[in-house]
């Protein structure tokens, strides 16, 4: 649902085990929301100033889990075949997108970084930190050098996640994915205290559990 003017409205809920396209069109008063390009409720509403409007724009919320791509702001109305037009070229887009490559090691942590303060990322809410693994073996995927440097979550929603810290020579199983094959990351928070910048960046997707970092028998 969403609130407008301290007023609840509702529209068909989508399934929350694919992507859908939303959007929500406002002029002369009324307001249009559409899902994946089909109108699913109009309302009329008094108009309203949106110039030199002062508010932050938010997207998400708190323990929120999801994914935003393509977002739009635009400064007319937006009519249903351009809406339609609009749609049938993000689901085409998502169709045809290909999932990053992913290569699995086995690998012992020999330098960390140390989460920050939450305080100290403000405005962020969130942030990732890197660590740097000794390849002990390649378990899926290509990968030749003998370390690697992995970003995981360490900040969300501005608490410290209890994975965050990590124990220099602990082994670790990871499925990993390179950093710039997941564009959505541009421009988060990265905390890195490592002095081997040459290796390429690696994302550990996901939020693992607290016990993520326990040992890993060595064989």
């Amino acid at each position: 649902f969403f609130r407008v003017h301290g007023e609840d409205h509702t529209v068909p809920t989508p399934s929350l085990h694919s992507p859908f396209h939303l959007v929500a069109a406002y002029g002369s008063g009324r307001l249009t929301v559409y899902l994946d390009g089909e109108p699913q409720m109009t309302s009329l509403l008094k108009p309203v100033a949106f110039a030199g409007h002062q508010r932050q724009l938010i997207f998400g919320g708190r323990n929120w889990e999801g994914g935003i791509d393509g977002i739009a702001l635009y400064n007319r109305p937006l009519g249903p075949e351009l809406v339609m037009a609009k749609s049938t070229l993000r689901t085409r887009d998502m169709a045809e997108r290909l999932p990053p490559d992913q290569v699995s090691v086995r690998g012992r942590l020999i330098a960390t970084t140390a989460p920050p303060h939450p305080d100290d990322i403000a405005p962020y809410r969130r942030a990732l930190i890197s660590h740097e693994y000794e390849v002990l073996e390649v378990l899926q995927g290509v990968y030749e050098e003998p370390s690697i440097l992995v970003a995981s979550w360490a900040i969300l929603d501005a608490q410290v996640l209890e994975h965050a810290e990590r124990t220099p020579g602990e082994v670790r199983e990871l499925l990993l994915e390179r950093f710039d094959d997941r564009p959505e990351l541009e421009g988060e928070r990265l905390a890195m205290d490592t002095d081997n910048l040459l290796l390429d960046l690696y994302f550990e997707p996901g939020v693992p559990p607290s016990s993520a970092g326990d040992p890993v028998p060595e064989s």
